[in-house]
């Protein structure tokens, strides 16, 4: 569901949820609000700033209709989450992959976790959400909606795919599925986490966006009978990495026409984006072999010829998340066996 207020479209169930630190460097949209409240003569005509902390925007908007003093109201962006996933998978029965999740919202957090979301390929057909487990399993629900198929312009039907993948470089969008709590609900708390939520997919595992956001509807704070120019300055709320916040993990990615060029790419992005964000480490003899056994599939046409035995072990909870999917699609086999899945000798084409 999406709410229209003047130019800035915000969604108020199940959002389209992003990253909300931005790259370093990269241009403010509004400036920030003056630490002495003063706004300056060369801002004259700017009504929205930000706080330092990027948390917050600061409007200065009239207090009625007609009003032509304009005053400052502060509209927090509940961006301020820490959050984690934890990730496993594994085959059972064969051909169906059974993904189990854990979020976590660190000490550090300033707000609390609501709501989530998991971004899937846009064709992706529906997957079997399985009743969210734990002593807390009526206060939280998931959805999946299936593809978003609607009449194509020219005849026949087309997919949305409004789902960006934020955590995976030059990745086509896709949809979600997606867990909430409920009115009455526990959300995740700073310092705390929440585990049970699971979903089974024939699809084999890849790696893939996974967004956080606090559950607060920004659009209840914003007035509609704001200024034009107001809401107009507002709109690069439509950029939700302002108000949310995406790590990487694991989930359901690969159907059996997923050819090899398209599995390689995705795990290649996805170890570089977990160096870079220092959930891997670069140096690590697990991860210089995954990366040279990559580089060896790459290389082949189709499915490759025969297993390939890692020397290396997983050492860390995230090199084993790795492993997992690895196994599971590629069937790479691990000298440790505590890969949280079972790998198959024989595995359905990738063409």
């Amino acid at each position: 569901m999406i709410m229209r207020i003047g130019k800035l479209w915000l969604r108020t169930l199940m959002p389209a949820l992003a990253c909300c630190a931005l790259a370093a460097g990269q241009k403010l949209p509004v400036p920030f609000w003056p630490k002495d409240g003063r706004i300056p003569s060369d801002l004259k005509g700017q009504y929205v700033f930000l706080t330092q902390d990027r948390s917050a925007v600061i409007v200065l908007a009239p207090s009625g209709p007609g009003d032509t003093e304009r005053r400052p109201v502060r509209i927090e962006l509940h961006n301020q989450i820490v959050p984690a996933v934890r990730a496993s998978v594994r085959e059972d029965p064969p051909g169906t992959y059974l993904y189990r999740y854990a979020i976590s919202n660190a000490v550090a957090a300033r707000d609390s976790i609501g709501a989530w979301s998991l971004v899937l390929p846009a064709t992706a057909v529906r997957v079997k959400m399985r009743p969210v487990a734990g002593e807390q399993q009526d206060n939280w629900s998931g959805g999946d909606g299936g593809p978003a198929i609607v009449p194509a312009a020219k005849g026949g039907t087309t997919v949305i795919a409004a789902a960006e993948q934020f955590e995976l470089r030059d990745a086509p969008r896709g949809r979600y599925v997606s867990w909430f709590k409920q009115p009455d609900g526990r959300a995740v708390v700073p310092g705390a986490s929440r585990d049970g939520f699971s979903i089974e997919s024939r699809d084999r595992p890849g790696f893939t966006t996974v967004v956080f956001y606090s559950g607060h509807v920004l659009g209840d704070a914003i007035d509609q009978d704001w200024p034009p120019d107001i809401l107009d300055q507002l709109s690069f709320l439509n950029d939700l990495r302002w108000t949310q916040v995406a790590v990487l993990t694991i989930g359901p990615m690969f159907p059996g026409s997923a050819s090899l060029q398209e599995t390689v790419t995705n795990f290649r992005t996805g170890i570089e984006r977990l160096i870079e964000v220092g959930r891997l480490d670069s140096q690590s003899p697990f991860i210089k072999e995954v990366i040279e056994s990559l580089g060896s599939i790459a290389e082949q046409r189709g499915q490759p010829t025969s297993v390939l035995s890692l020397k290396a072990s997983p050492s860390t909870e995230a090199e084993t998340e790795v492993m997992s999917a690895l196994a599971a699609t590629l069937g790479l086999v691990s000298a440790s066996k505590e890969t949280g899945t079972r790998p198959r000798a024989e595995k359905e084409s990738l063409q």
